[in-house]
C-alpha cells in the first residue's frame, strides 16, 4: 500500500544519497584546488582559442590584467578570467604588435602585422562578423568577449566530462569505505520507524534552510576579486554535514553490522544433504546463504555509487519534490481525528 512509509522511505534513500553527494563533490573540488585542474582546463581552452599558439598564449597570462588574478604566491594560474579582462588583454596585445600602437586602426593593423599566425586569422574573421539587420552593430570588444564566452561552454564541458569521471570514482572510494548498500539501508528505513522519523527531519530541515528551484552549481566564486578562492556549492551552510547528519549517517552505514551477519551465516545455513556427516558441519555448510549474501552487497553498493555519481544538486532537487508531495496532505490511511488513531497509524503519523 502507498502510503506515509513508502514515502518517508524514498525521502530517507534520497537524502543519504544527497549526503553522500556533498562529501564527494568537497573531496573533488579539494582535490581540484590542490592539483590545479580548473586552471589547467582553462589555459587548455584558451591554448585551443587562439590556435595553439603558445607564444601569443602566454602574452595574454602574461598581461598584467590576466597575471593579477594568480594567487598571491603567483605559483598557480587563474582558474577563471572574466571575458572583458580576456578581451581588453588580447586588444591590448594585438595592438602592440602593429607599426602603430596608437593608432585608430591599431587592432587590425597588429592582425595584418601576424597575417600568417592562427590566432590572427581567428580575431579577424571574429571582428568581421556583422550585425543582423535591426540590431545593434557590437565593438571589438563585445564581439571578442562573445567569442571568448563560446570557447568557454566548450571548456566547461571538458571540465564537467573530467569531473564526472572524479565523482564516479570518489563515489565508489566514499560508498565502499562507508558501506553505503543501498538495500540494507531500504531495509533500515523500513523496519526501525523511529530512524525513518529522524532521517525525514533532518531532510526537512536541509531543505527548509535552502529553499532553492534552481538547480545548484558545483561551485560558486564568492569573491570576484580573488578567482582561485572557489568553494563548492552546498545545501547548507559551510560545512559539508552537520553533526547530527554525520550522527545519522553513521547509524545507516557501516561494516560492523553487515560483517556480524556474515559470522552468523554459518550457523544458519542449511545442511548440504540429508546424509552430510554433522561432525565437520564448517565444511558441509551450505554456500548459498554466502553467495547470496555477497551478491545483494554488491549490487546494493553498486546502486549507491550510480545514484551518488548524480550528484548534490540532482538529489536536492528531487528531495525537495518528495517533501512538497509529502507536506501537501494527509496520507490515505491517516485518520482525520489523529486522537483515535489506530496503533499502526500513530506510529506512522508526522
Amino acid at each position: 500500500m502507498f502510503g506515509i512509509p513508502i514515502l518517508e522511505l524514498a525521502i530517507g534513500l534520497c537524502f543519504v544519497y544527497l549526503l553522500l553527494a556533498l562529501i564527494c563533490t568537497t573531496v573533488n573540488e579539494t582535490i581540484a584546488g590542490i592539483t590545479g585542474r580548473r586552471a589547467a582546463t582553462l589555459e587548455k581552452g584558451i591554448l585551443a582559442l587562439v590556435g595553439g599558439d603558445q607564444s601569443f598564449k602566454d602574452e595574454i597570462y602574461n598581461h598584467p590584467l590576466v597575471s593579477s588574478l594568480k594567487d598571491p604566491s603567483g605559483k598557480s594560474k587563474p582558474s577563471y578570467i572574466a571575458p572583458s579582462k580576456f578581451a581588453l588583454s588580447v586588444m591590448h596585445v594585438v595592438k602592440s604588435s602593429g607599426k602603430q600602437p596608437g593608432g585608430q586602426d591599431s587592432l587590425r593593423a597588429g592582425l595584418k602585422a601576424a597575417e600568417t599566425k592562427p590566432y590572427a586569422q581567428a580575431l579577424s574573421t571574429v571582428l568581421a562578423e556583422t550585425a543582423l539587420p535591426g540590431e545593434k552593430e557590437k565593438s571589438d570588444q563585445e564581439k571578442i568577449e562573445a567569442w571568448f564566452d563560446d570557447g568557454m561552454d566548450r571548456v566547461s564541458g571538458w571540465y564537467k566530462r573530467k569531473t564526472t569521471m572524479w565523482i564516479y570514482a570518489l563515489a565508489g572510494i566514499v560508498v565502499v569505505t562507508l558501506n553505503a548498500d543501498t538495500i540494507r539501508m531500504s531495509r533500515i528505513l523500513w523496519s526501525n520507524q523511529a530512524v525513518r522519523t529522524v532521517v525525514v527531519e533532518q531532510a526537512k530541515t536541509r531543505t527548509q534552510a535552502e529553499q532553492s528551484t534552481e538547480p545548484l552549481p558545483m561551485v560558486e566564486y564568492t569573491k570576484p576579486n580573488e578567482p582561485n578562492t572557489g568553494v563548492p556549492v552546498r545545501p547548507n551552510g559551510s560545512s559539508a554535514l552537520t553533526p547530527s547528519e554525520s550522527d545519522l549517517l553513521g547509524k545507516l552505514t557501516g561494516w560492523s553490522g553487515p560483517i556480524q551477519e556474515w559470522r552468523g551465516l554459518g550457523t544458519l545455513a542449511p545442511a548440504s544433504g540429508s546424509g552430510a556427516d554433522t561432525s565437520t558441519p564448517s565444511e558441509n555448510r551450505s554456500l548459498t546463504p554466502y553467495a547470496s549474501f555477497i551478491f545483494r552487497t554488491f549490487f546494493g553498493l553498486f546502486l549507491t555509487i550510480v545514484a551518488v555519481s548524480q550528484g548534490a544538486p540532482f538529489w536536492f532537487d528531487i528531495l525537495n519534490r518528495f517533501m512538497n508531495i509529502r507536506s501537501a496532505g494527509r496520507a490515505p490511511d491517516e485518520p482525520r481525528d489523529k486522537s483515535t488513531s489506530s496503533k499502526g497509524v500513530t506510529a506512522n503519523a508526522q
